[in-house]
C-alpha cells in the first residue's frame, strides 16, 4: 500500500530550484554573460542584459553559474538550490 504522506511530499509541487535574478540597475553592458550564451543573455540595442527573473533548466545551471562568475558587476544572481 502507498503511503498518503509520501504521495503527498511526491506531489505537493515541492522541489529544490535555481532561479536566475539579474540586477538590471547593477548591470553596465559589458555583455559577458551573453558572451557565453546568447540564448539565456540576449541584449538590448545597447548591450545590457534581458534577462528576466526566471527558473533554471538543470542543464543551464552550469552555464548560469559561468555567467555569473564573469560578470564584473555581479549583476546576475542565482538563487536556490540545483
Amino acid at each position: 500500500m502507498r503511503s498518503t504522506a509520501w504521495a503527498g511530499a511526491r506531489y505537493s509541487g515541492y522541489r529544490d530550484v535555481m532561479r536566475l535574478r539579474l540586477d538590471k540597475s547593477a548591470c553596465a553592458g559589458h555583455a559577458l554573460c551573453n558572451g557565453i550564451d546568447e540564448d539565456l543573455f540576449p541584449l538590448d540595442d545597447g548591450g545590457y542584459s534581458l534577462v528576466e527573473e526566471r527558473e533554471l533548466a538543470p542543464s543551464e545551471i552550469d552555464i548560469a553559474q559561468r555567467a555569473s562568475q564573469a560578470c564584473p558587476e555581479t549583476a546576475l544572481m542565482l538563487e536556490g538550490r540545483a
